[in-house]
C-alpha cells in the first residue's frame, strides 16, 4: 500500500483545491450507480456455478470465503466519492511520469488514454499492491456498465464502505464522446489507512473535506 502513496501525494498536489471547491454536487448520481453494481458483485461471488466456470476455488478460494462475510446486498455504511477534475495539472502531472527508460514520451493519444482510464487504473493499483489473490478475485469478480454522461460529468472513483475486511470501488471514467463507463471490484478496507496518511500529507481535515464527498447512510 505505501508503494503508491508517494505517486499519489505527487497527483494531488498538481491540482488546485479551488478546483474541487467549485466542483461542489449535491446529486448522488455516482454513488446510486456505485450502490447498484456493487449489489450485482454480491451476487457473483454468492453464485458457485459462476465462480466454478474460472476455477476461483483453487486459486483464490479462501479469499472468496472472507469476501462473502460482508453482505453487499445491504446498503453500505457510507460512500467516499473522489473527482478527478479535468484541469491542466493533471495532464502535465501524467506527462511528467511518462518518460520511458531510453528518455522517450508518451504519445498524445496514449496520454488520453490513460486520463481516461486513470479512476480504473487507481482502483487497479490498491487491489495490486494486496497480493495476487486479490488480483485474480478482481478479475473474475467485477462488474461493469456504460452510461450516456449525465450534465458536468466528471471522472471520479467511489468507494463504498461497508462492516467487514472488504469494500466496493467503482471507477467512472468517460469512454467516448458522448459515454462513460463505470466498473466495479472488491477492495481491501485497508485502503482507508492511505486516505488518511494521503490527506494529513496534504493538510489534514480540510484538505480531505475538499478532495472527498462522503456520504453516511446509517
Amino acid at each position: 500500500m505505501k508503494r503508491w502513496l508517494p505517486l499519489l501525494l505527487a497527483l494531488f498536489l498538481t491540482l488546485s483545491p479551488v478546483a474541487y471547491a467549485q466542483e461542489e454536487d449535491s446529486s448522488l448520481w455516482y454513488e446510486d450507480q456505485a450502490i447498484a453494481l456493487v449489489q450485482e458483485l454480491d451476487v457473483l461471488i454468492h453464485d458457485e456455478s459462476y465462480g466454478s466456470l474460472y476455477g476461483i476455488s483453487s486459486t483464490a478460494g479462501d479469499l472468496v470465503d472472507e469476501v462473502r462475510k460482508t453482505d453487499f446486498s445491504a446498503m453500505p455504511q457510507s460512500a467516499l466519492r473522489f473527482t478527478l477534475p479535468n484541469i491542466d495539472g493533471l495532464l502535465s502531472f501524467v506527462l511528467s511520469q511518462s518518460a520511458s527508460s531510453d528518455g522517450s514520451e508518451l504519445s498524445e493519444v496514449a496520454t488520453k488514454r490513460i486520463l481516461d482510464n486513470l479512476p480504473f487504473m487507481l482502483v487497479t493499483v490498491l487491489n495490486g499492491n494486496e497480493g495476487t489473490d486479490l488480483i485474480v478475485l478482481s478479475s473474475v469478480y467485477n462488474t461493469s456498465k456504460t452510461f450516456v454522461l449525465p450534465d458536468g460529468f466528471q471522472n471520479a472513483i467511489v468507494l463504498l464502505r461497508y462492516p467487514g475486511d472488504y469494500w466496493g470501488a467503482v471507477s467512472f471514467s468517460q469512454t467516448g464522446d458522448n459515454t462513460g463507463t463505470a466498473s466495479a471490484c472488491f477492495v481491501k478496507a485497508n485502503v482507508q489507512e492511505a486516505i488518511d496518511q494521503l490527506t494529513d500529507n496534504l493538510g489534514g481535515k480540510i484538505m480531505y473535506a475538499l478532495l472527498f464527498k462522503e456520504t453516511v447512510y446509517d
